[in-house]
């Protein structure tokens, strides 16, 4: 199973990828019911820091900015500008035929108790360290299993879950 620290500490994506790779990894599984390669998620990765998403600010346009960013490169901290594009991106490059989207967190009401209108395929869960920064895993829909952690040296079952989580719709057109 393909781990974020399978990648070189440049990318980012050792210690600030665990979101990316859920999403991507979530990609692969609907569409290719398998897990990304490792040049396959670097393609992905590239094409995200190159391509430009709007960004708003008030309700107003304020340029655009990648949607994948390295905001400090001291740390190779990465950030997540448009979740849903690099969704989009992931599966372009699966069999023809699959869109997505991220459903942003609402009022942090659990998954299960969401619209069914939602068809969700999957959730993006975040768990928190003991010393209070996050860590996002790939969760059923229900939000209630965890289908694939980014890295699993980190042992998330002594770790509180927040009340952080996303919505991922996967669906063939």
């Amino acid at each position: 199973m393909i781990q974020q620290t399978d990648f070189e500490k440049e990318t980012g994506l050792p210690r600030f990828g665990c979101m990316f790779m859920s999403i991507v990894v979530a990609a692969w599984r609907t569409a290719e019911n398998r897990d990304p390669r490792i040049d396959e998620v670097m393609r992905v990765h590239t094409d995200c820091i190159m391509e430009l998403v709007p960004t708003w600010e008030n309700g107003k346009p304020a340029g655009d900015r990648p949607i994948l960013e390295m905001v400090d490169p001291v740390t190779h901290m990465i950030y997540i500008n448009d979740p849903s594009a690099v969704l989009r991106k992931a599966l372009s490059y699966c069999s023809n035929g699959w869109r997505g989207k991220q459903w942003p967190d609402l009022d942090t009401i659990a998954p299960q108790y969401q619209p069914r209108d939602y068809k969700l395929a999957y959730t993006l869960l975040n768990f928190r360290r003991p010393s209070a920064d996050g860590h996002w895993v790939l969760g059923d829909r229900s939000g209630m299993n965890v289908l694939y952690n980014p890295d699993e040296s980190l042992d998330i079952n002594w770790w509180g879950r927040s009340g952080a989580w996303r919505g991922l719709q996967v669906w063939r057109v």
